[in-house]
């Protein structure tokens, strides 16, 4: 998403937002989503949702040019917080992920060269989010990235585990 008329949408990394489509500025249907684009880009405003309930299932109708309107941001969570911080350690698992891209991101933005260990537990391989975007941020970033999978392909090497969700269902 794009801010109207250049204003920017000013957060820190880690924050989320109040979203409203298809109805007024005003209306009492609003969503939270964290924000998962880069805190130093404030003319990209970047979701991540998966489709699992009746909004999240229909957003993707959401078509360009289409007013999206965002109440935010909300949230202490955020790297900004401890910024003589040494070192991170980032813990997500699937879809959790969200806010921690938005930090990742933010960081490589910044040029950050802290160490970061993030582990990201998910079900398996194929359900990975922006599994293809980690090799970039390790290239900007003094980051060790820890795949914990909990039903792995026969010739994975790397950790296994159960994921976050596995008490949901």
């Amino acid at each position: 998403m794009k801010p109207e008329k250049g204003k920017g949408f000013h957060f820190h990394p880690g924050q989320f937002a109040w979203i409203t489509t298809w109805k007024t500025p005003f209306s009492d249907s609003e969503h939270p989503f964290s924000l998962a684009s880069s805190a130093e880009n404030p003319d990209q405003i970047e979701l991540t949702i998966k489709a699992l309930g009746r909004f999240t299932s229909t957003v993707k109708d959401v078509r360009i040019g289409q007013k999206v309107y965002v109440d935010g941001a909300y949230g202490s969570f955020s790297c900004d917080r401890y910024p003589d911080a040494k070192a991170l350690i980032l813990v997500a698992g699937g879809i959790g992920i969200t806010p921690l891209m938005s930090t990742l991101r933010t960081l490589a933005d910044r040029n950050d060269k802290r160490p970061l260990i993030f582990f990201y537990a998910n079900r398996d391989w194929e359900t990975v989010t922006f599994r293809e975007e980690f090799d970039s941020l390790k290239a900007r970033l003094n980051l060790k990235v820890v795949h914990i999978l909990e039903k792995p392909l026969v010739d994975w090497s790397g950790e296994k585990g159960f994921s976050f969700r596995r008490d949901l269902e």
